[in-house]
């Protein structure tokens, strides 16, 4: 089986999250943790993104094996559109492949991948790697349209799977529920907190409070901030610990200035995926503030690593954590709430450790690669049929 994994996004779009053209064959995205699964399994993959600075299609190689192909995404938007459907469909079909994985189904690249596939008689499932309950409603009435030609939908958590079946009146024979997964080979092996902070010049007697996300504001970095700011006295040793890159970031950084908590807060900026590890075995406790999130990859790697994960209860979340077992949810938003949340614990190690301790073996026991991939080999096979 030959599967093109389709990211619909432009490539040069990467950048403001610090992600270049060259470190793209580096990145290792969800698209590339797919790719890698599959070619594990026995079956060739790769990955297609697009790009607005090549005139034709190109290639590379993946640090993992697989290639990426770049397929040009230019021109006024219908004729971009046509052409794109044009060069897509093409390309499927000259490199023979037998069906197409496409993530972000709600993105507008998706409907011409969707119509490419029609053309070309290649079967398409397709994913949701992003939420997007508000669609505007011309764009809800083509999306009720292209979503009907993957021949499963498959969203990353329940609520997302009602909303399919609500908004866009999706059979449920039509829609499988497939979550991301941790693959222990693709990360550093948890290590000491001392080592750690050594490395990478952290302060050893800190409480280091780690967030990791693109800088946008959905992601809610905002909420962090002022309850940082409500526990500086609280607990006068407390750091945040920002990993990830963004447009957002400036209104951040003025943000931490008119809070008055420089002292409390840093800016890391873009971490490779094969280095991330360092960060999570360095911190004492995990906070993702988003307000809408799918799934939450850093909630995984964060509960992998043996961390209390304190985040706002999205669509993505609430299905993650059960809220004071293996984490604890707050409402998006309140930082006041958080900020209560990160003292109880900051003055509670015991619960610490609890929280950490069943969040690891969760992540162990069901969002395992082998879970994703047998999960995926059954929606293939039953689509190639």
């Amino acid at each position: 089986m030959k599967i093109a994994f389709i990211h619909p996004h432009v490539v040069e779009d990467l950048i403001k999250f610090g992600i270049s053209n060259e470190e793209y064959a580096r990145h290792v995205g969800f698209e590339h943790r797919y790719a890698k699964l599959v070619k594990e399994g026995g079956d060739e993959a790769d990955v297609i993104i697009f790009s607005r600075s090549i005139k034709k299609p190109a290639i590379r190689k993946h640090i993992w094996g697989h290639h990426i192909l770049f397929i040009p995404i230019t021109g006024v938007k219908i004729l971009r559109v046509v052409r794109l459907i044009a060069t897509l469909s093409r390309v499927l079909k000259d490199l023979n492949y037998d069906l197409v994985h496409c993530f972000s189904y709600y993105s507008n690249i998706y409907d011409a991948v969707a119509l490419a596939c029609k053309i070309t008689g290649i079967p398409l499932v397709a994913q949701a790697q992003g939420i997007y309950p508000k669609i505007p409603t011309l764009q809800s009435l083509r999306k009720f349209f292209t979503l009907r030609l993957s021949s499963c939908l498959m969203p990353l958590n329940n609520s997302e799977a009602v909303f399919l079946r609500r908004k866009f009146k999706i059979r449920n024979n039509c829609i499988r529920i497939v979550r991301n997964f941790i693959d222990p080979s693709s990360y550093l092996p948890k290590a000491s907190k001392e080592k750690c902070r050594a490395i990478l010049g952290l302060p050893q007697d800190s409480f280091i409070i780690l967030s990791v996300c693109r800088l946008v504001p959905q992601k809610g970095v905002q909420t962090i901030l002022r309850a940082v700011s409500l526990l500086k006295n609280e607990i006068p040793e407390v750091l945040l610990v920002i990993v990830g890159e963004g447009p957002y970031r400036n209104v951040l950084e003025r943000m931490v200035k008119k809070l008055d908590i420089q002292d409390y807060v840093r800016f890391v900026g873009y971490v490779h995926n094969l280095d991330i590890g360092k960060y999570y075995s360095s911190a004492d406790c995990f906070v993702l503030a988003s307000f809408e999130e799918g799934f939450g990859i850093a909630i995984i790697e964060a509960m992998y690593y043996g961390l209390p994960v304190l985040a706002a209860s999205n669509w993505g979340s609430i299905d993650l954590i059960d809220h004071g077992v293996d984490g604890m949810l707050f409402k998006p938003g309140d930082y006041e709430s958080l900020a209560r949340l990160i003292l109880q614990v900051y003055r509670n190690p015991q619960l610490c450790r609890i929280l950490g301790e069943r969040a690891r073996q969760k992540v162990l026991t069901f969002y395992t690669s082998q879970n994703t991939y047998a999960l995926l080999k059954e929606i293939y096979t039953h689509t190639l049929r």
